[in-house]
């Protein structure tokens, strides 16, 4: 049952997983950016 249920699923899951995290990825790497730059000057 599961199987079926997440077979259609899965391609798209799968890419809406890699981009929600390197969306995330992306704004955490910008905020430590800012972050070190605010602190350096």
């Amino acid at each position: 049952m599961t199987e079926g249920v997440l077979r259609p699923v899965h391609g798209t899951g799968v890419v809406a997983t890699v981009l929600i995290g390197v969306v995330a990825l992306t704004k955490v790497l910008v905020a430590v950016l800012a972050w070190l730059t605010v602190d350096a000057v």
